[in-house]
């Protein structure tokens, strides 16, 4: 899963909201990259900006907990 989220980040630099996302749930979780809510909430936003609802929705979670 670590060679997914290296992946998933070039094409997040392409700006692809798809992309953002799965970094950011990775970081937020800590699924194939270590739990770390800032890095998450950075690409969570970056997706948010896009118009992604899930991420959108994973900031509201990350923000309230």
């Amino acid at each position: 899963m670590a060679e997914a989220v290296k992946w998933y980040i070039k094409a997040a630099d392409q700006g692809d909201a798809d992309a953002q996302f799965f970094p950011g749930e990775s970081y937020y979780y800590g699924h194939g990259a270590p739990k770390n809510k800032a890095e998450a909430l950075i690409w969570l936003q970056r997706a948010a900006a896009r118009g992604h609802d899930e991420a959108q929705k994973l900031i509201q979670k990350a923000t309230n907990s």
